[in-house]
């Protein structure tokens, strides 16, 4: 006797395919006692990065696979009772197609072309040889978008060398091909948007000048000096009106650890000046820092060997000035990109 296999099942195992991101998400999902699991929880759980849950995510989601809700104010995934159900043979299936052979479709049968009736066929997987995973290393690269500002004239910072100095580093990393930076000068909030549309970076750093939980973004007239102030609430929102926000945020500009707690909301952790800041110390430090995430370090150790060589070049004053802030529950140390 051949059983009939829900469709629904069928297209679920050919979605999930050979993906073993999407495979371990869904797990994560269905195989948990609470119907609704957040992004970062998952995260933590599978040991991925949070751009990889959400990308991976959120295409699970349009396959009708899991509905989308917010937890703590956090993306979150939750259980839909069909797939609840069906957990076990979908799983089966995945691990082995040929197992659904013995089944026909339960879907309605139709009128074929020479008019007689015939059975929708599940559409088998067939086998293949075995193909690099194109979501590994290079799915999960370090996309960092730098924002310079520097609108105030008797204020100069020298951000460009910052940036030179950045990218002149990451060119000797053994992982550049995975890390890509995209500068925005004399950035205004309209760039930041694009950014967050067209690049998605997961790390987002502003250099320029702030203070008073606001940072300095550039305004519109060449010949205008002084900037826009714009308030962490505002950044804040901006950053999180995307389905792929950053996982860190970094500000390297004078005193920006008070209110930056509010980015935890969005991102998983931020790193701030808890007071003011030379432009040498700044530059020695973002260098240190990306070379480190380049190289696979976690964003805590990360965070030490800027502080490290600034101490080195007898900055010990501002070497306690950058500040690590995380969300609740994660760990400095299994923060990381590559």
């Amino acid at each position: 006797m051949i059983v009939a296999l829900d469709k629904k099942i069928i297209e679920a195992v050919e979605f999930i395919g050979r993906s073993e991101l999407k495979l371990a998400i869904f797990k994560e999902v269905y195989y948990h006692k609470s119907r609704i699991k957040s992004v970062d929880e998952i995260a933590v759980s599978v040991g991925l990065t949070r751009e990889q849950v959400l990308k991976n995510g959120v295409a699970l989601k349009k396959a009708g696979l899991f509905d989308q809700e917010k937890k703590d104010g956090v993306t979150a995934y939750k259980q839909i009772e069909f797939y609840q159900h069906n957990k076990d043979k979908i799983v089966r299936f995945v691990a082995d197609p040929s197992k659904m052979e013995k089944f026909t479709s339960s879907s309605p049968p139709v009128v074929s072309a020479a008019g007689g009736l015939s059975f929708v066929r599940p559409r088998m997987p067939h086998p293949q040889k075995s193909k690099p995973s194109r979501e590994g290393k290079s799915s999960a690269k370090l996309r960092i978008a730098f924002l310079t500002t520097n609108p105030v004239r008797d204020a100069a910072l020298r951000t460009d060398m910052e940036m030179r100095d950045v990218l002149k580093e990451l060119k000797k990393s053994p992982n550049r091909d995975y890390v890509e930076v995209r500068h925005l000068p004399a950035a205004r909030l309209e760039d930041l948007l694009d950014a967050l549309n067209e690049f998605k970076p997961n790390v987002i750093h502003f250099s320029g000048h702030g203070g008073d939980s606001a940072v300095l973004f550039d305004n519109r007239d060449v010949d205008e000096d002084g900037g826009v102030e714009l308030d962490f609430g505002v950044v804040q929102e901006t950053i999180d009106a995307t389905h792929s926000p950053p996982d860190l945020l970094v500000f390297n500009a004078c005193d920006t650890v008070v209110g930056a707690d509010v980015f935890l909301k969005t991102v998983r952790a931020v790193v701030a000046m808890s007071d003011s800041i030379t432009d040498s110390a700044a530059t020695l430090f973002s260098t240190r820092f990306y070379a480190a995430l380049a190289s696979g370090q976690s964003i805590g150790d990360a965070l030490k060997q800027g502080k490290v060589v600034l101490k080195a070049a007898k900055l010990a004053d501002d070497a306690d000035l950058p500040t690590l802030i995380v969300r609740k529950g994660l760990s400095q140390e299994s923060l990381k990109f590559l």
